[in-house]
């Protein structure tokens, strides 16, 4: 996902320098984009890693025996 941000930066990147605009409102909607993604990522692993994961039930429940 952040190769495409990058991707995206370096398209927009010299016409929002150049005083455009427009690709500067792209640039910052991208980034707050971005930034509540990479947020919502970083607290769900939290909340995930919280949670108490019984594997042999997991395991049992996708349909694999042992």
């Amino acid at each position: 996902m952040c190769w495409f941000f990058a991707h995206l930066l370096l398209m927009l990147g010299p016409s929002a320098a150049a005083g455009g605009v427009v690709a500067q409102e792209n640039v910052v909607v991208y980034a707050v984009v971005f930034g509540g993604y990479f947020i919502a990522r970083i607290w769900r692993t939290v909340c995930d890693r919280r949670a108490h994961i019984d594997l042999a039930s997991t395991v049992a429940d996708q349909g694999f025996k042992n």
